[in-house]
Parts: C-alpha cells; structure tokens; sequence
C-alpha cells in the first residue's frame, strides 16, 4: 500500500520478478483476485497518476468508500502491513 501516486514499488517488484496486482481505485476490489490466491498486492488507496480517480485534496482525502475500508481491516487483520517511509536523501526514516 502506497499513499504516493508513484510507481516504486511496482519498479521493485518487477525487478525482483515477483508476481503482483495493483488496485488503483475502489472499483478494482469488485472482482479482484482473493489476496490468498495472489503473491503480492499493492493497494494504493490515493491512486495512481496513471488514473485521473486519484485522490488529492482534503475533501477527497477524509473518507473512503466502505470497499477501501474492508479490504484494509481485512489486510491489517489476516496479513499485516509493511510500512516503509523515505526521506528525500534516500534514508530510511521508519520501517515496521
């Protein structure tokens, strides 16, 4: 999960070859592949700059569809959540 708009994370996987699906918006969780059944998922839940659906502003930002909200208690429940935050220099300022 991502809050940025960036493609890092998926630049990484690639890299590494892992397998992955990326969610964009709240409309890709209808239908989406059980995460069981999927190597890695990354849930950028303010989107993507690929997709113009990308949430930005402070209106925007205060709620999320019941979908959204779901998944992530379903993922902080069931998986657990990396978080990894870097600072401009490149080091890492917190990882859990």
């Amino acid at each position: 999960m991502t809050k940025n708009f960036d493609r890092l994370l998926e630049q990484s996987l690639d890299e590494l070859s892992v397998q992955y699906k990326t969610l964009y918006h709240d409309s890709d969780i209808e239908g989406m592949k059980p995460l069981a059944h999927v190597d890695c998922t990354v849930l950028k839940i303010h989107g993507d700059y690929r997709d113009t659906r990308f949430r930005n502003i402070t209106d925007e930002l205060s709620s999320y569809p019941e979908s959204v909200n779901e998944l992530l208690n379903r993922v902080f429940d069931e998986y657990g959540l990396i978080v990894s935050v870097w600072s401009a220099n490149g080091i890492p300022l917190y990882a859990m």
